[in-house]
């Protein structure tokens, strides 16, 4: 079970802070904080089209990183969440919750936006949650 998840249950409030979700699962934290429910399917190449739509239908994406991603830009053991898709480019855009400026770990600034194409995002993600309706 989750930190926020045992808080919640222990006290009957979910108190939405950082601390609160800081140890917990990507789907947790976005059900904790939106009320909304996840579902988690492995990411592969076969995803492109559920991803997309997933996103332009409204529900949340978040992403989890491998622990040792292949672009240097992406924080290993992570979670990004999708702000976008560009179907010029074909990339998407992942914002890394430490915020715009990102953050620093083991010493590396890592920025807050990240953009990947589908074969970027399977090599530097193990999966996706997304929320449903």
């Amino acid at each position: 079970m989750r930190n926020t998840r045992l808080k919640g249950a222990a006290s009957g409030v979910y108190d939405n802070s950082y601390s609160s979700i800081f140890t917990g699962f990507p789907g947790g934290a976005i059900e904790d904080i939106t009320g909304r429910k996840t579902v988690y399917t492995y990411l592969t190449t076969s995803d492109f089209s559920n991803i997309i739509n997933a996103f332009n239908s409204g529900q949340m994406i978040s992403t989890s990183s491998n622990s040792s991603p292949t672009n240097s830009k992406v924080v290993s053991n992570h979670t990004y969440v999708l702000t976008g898709y560009n179907s010029s480019t074909q990339k998407f855009k992942l914002y890394n919750p430490w915020g715009e400026a990102g953050g620093t770990k083991n010493g590396v600034l890592n920025p807050g936006y990240v953009e990947l194409s589908m074969s970027e995002l399977v090599s530097n993600f193990s999966g996706w949650y997304r929320t449903t309706a």
